[in-house]
């Protein structure tokens, strides 16, 4: 168990809480080397008895992992709660894992979760700060009101956590990108009230997006004060919103960032003319046509309407990079193309108020993988078809996430078919494999989980159920149960397929009258041995897999 190690480290250390039970402690943790486990726990609850809170902890470890007593997560449970009473940091550290993940015999319970791991965030424990800011977030079982409610006090918990003295770098990692997930939820919750022009709402949500550091959200704050979007036109308020955005490295807020200051302060432009000289003219409102503009730190050529691209156009970024296609009031609108510096197409397809939106194909520089579907707000949403190296998917997404039924297809030809929640495998789901083999079974936390039928091209048929922390598999022939065996991981379940099916072996199937007919399994064919292998790349790397979707 994750825990064994604790328990041999931390089981020797003891606070005096009286000779007798400093005295108890001692013949425990003594018969516990010797592994004398009956015996030391028999001390354990003496020393328990005299309010030890270590005893209690101790008494606890032994039961969670089954050292002189059956293995009882429940039983373990009740000590660590007595324990953490008394306020032992393990032993609520040992709650708050147990109910948070749900092990052995007790589900998960998140309002248990939430309220020892408040206890111990309470008194400083970095770890459980970042967890209470993860359970706001997803609303699990914590006292919040409301979704905003459980928002911004899972804000609170993260700054706390990167507020602390004794965070850790990976402490310092999760907090930081659980508040950008804060920020990036206040920010869709603008966005979404802007586009039903509650403005109060949407200047709200979108200021607290960036008091998190959301660039888009700093943006799009700035737009409103330079458009005059349900607040006073405030160009000085627009530049302030445009600036910090800038600084975070949003090409968009620099872009308007000069061309607010162009609008203040310029009244004439510099056109270029097709000998390659420049005629400087009036720049107003009303000035219309085809022009080529050089603004210093980028170059447009293209249609204007006013002191705004308006039609067809191509800016040149001085670092580089480029667009080409639609312009609608200043802001990518319509269809067009995004070039890197180095002259590759990043994104083909359409943009509404310089965000992906609609029908386009997104190409990741350097590899070649590629996405190409529908769009909403910069994220996938809706159908689309991910190609990278390996293979193929297609399926359906929400907010840049796979959700609902997808459809992998590897280059060898093995198919999976299910369901994503979130990007998540989850439910039911079958995988065909090059040979004709069809598996078919569900899927939870994205890993294969219970009864997985297999059945061959031939008609014969393998049952194999997969469960935390082992592999049990029944193998049958037309539903008749011929062996059942239990596999702690790959290497042993790799070992016993090779013993069994790189030998003859001959094995006997019990029929309707109970006797017994003779099946000869024989050596394992290519194709067997590619989908075993097949298997455990699916099983053990599903998640990083899923990962590399996330680009």
């Amino acid at each position: 168990m994750k825990r064994i190690s604790v328990l041999i480290s931390l089981v020797f250390y003891t606070m005096v809480y009286g000779q007798i039970a400093q005295s108890e402690m001692d013949e425990g943790i003594s018969d516990f080397r010797e592994k004398k486990y009956e015996n030391a726990k028999a001390w354990f609850e003496k020393a328990a008895k005299l309010g030890n809170p270590d005893a209690f902890y101790n008494v606890g470890l032994l039961y969670e992992n089954g050292l002189g007593v059956q293995k009882n997560i429940a039983e373990a449970v009740k000590w660590y709660e007595q324990a953490g009473g008394l306020d032992h940091v393990k032993a609520l550290q040992s709650l708050c894992d147990i109910y948070y993940n749900g092990e052995g015999n007790l589900p998960k319970d998140y309002k248990k979760a939430f309220f020892w791991n408040k206890k111990l965030a309470d008194k400083g424990n970095v770890m459980s700060m970042n967890t209470i800011g993860v359970m706001y977030f997803y609303e699990q079982g914590t006292d919040a009101k409301d979704t905003f409610d459980g928002l911004e006090k899972s804000v609170y918990w993260f700054k706390k956590c990167l507020d602390s003295d004794t965070k850790t770098e990976n402490d310092e990692e999760n907090c930081k990108q659980g508040l950008e997930f804060c920020g990036t939820k206040y920010f869709n919750a603008g966005l979404e009230s802007f586009n039903s022009k509650n403005y109060d709402d949407a200047l709200s949500n979108y200021t607290k997006s960036a008091a998190v550091g959301i660039s888009d959200a700093m943006t799009n704050l700035g737009m409103m004060y330079w458009k005059g979007n349900g607040v006073k036109t405030d160009y000085d308020k627009a530049k302030v919103w445009f600036q910090m955005a800038a600084e975070a490295g949003n090409k968009v807020a620099a872009a308007n960032l000069k061309q607010i200051e162009n609008n203040k302060a310029v009244t004439t432009i510099k056109v270029r003319q097709e000998d390659g000289s420049y005629k400087e003219i009036p720049w107003d409102d009303n000035l219309r046509g085809y022009v080529k503009l050089d603004l210093g730190d980028l170059v447009y050529e293209g249609d204007i309407a006013g002191k705004n691209a308006h039609g067809k156009g191509k800016v040149i970024y001085s670092e580089g990079d480029r667009y080409e296609g639609d312009f609608v009031n200043g802001m990518f609108d319509g269809q067009g193309k995004y070039y890197a510096k180095n002259g590759s197409l990043i994104y083909e397809g359409q943009y509404k108020e310089f965000r992906k939106n609609g029908k386009g194909i997104y190409y990741y520089l350097g590899t070649d993988a590629k996405y190409d579907g529908h769009w909403k707000d910069d994220l996938e949403n809706g159908a689309g078809t991910f190609y990278f190296s390996s293979g193929v998917f297609q399926g359906n997404w929400i907010n840049g996430e796979k959700q609902g039924k997808g459809k992998m297809m590897w280059q060898d030809g093995t198919i999976y078919e299910g369901n994503y929640d979130k990007g998540v495998l989850t439910g039911e789901g079958s995988i065909t494999y090059a040979d004709g083999t069809v598996s078919k079974g569900i899927f939870k936390d994205g890993n294969a989980s219970g009864k997985w039928l297999y059945t061959r091209k031939d008609g014969t048929t393998e049952e194999r159920f997969y469960q935390t922390p082992g592999i049990y598999s029944v193998y049958v022939k037309n539903q008749s149960p011929v062996e059942k065996t239990r596999f702690n991981d790959d290497k042993l379940y790799s070992e016993w397929w090779d013993k069994t099916y790189g030998r003859g072996t001959q094995l006997n199937l019990p029929n309707n009258n109970n006797s017994s007919s003779s099946f000869q399994i024989g050596k394992e064919s290519e194709a067997d041995r590619h989908r075993r292998e097949m298997d455990k790349i699916i099983w053990s790397t599903q998640k990083q897999m899923e990962r590399s979707f996330k680009y």
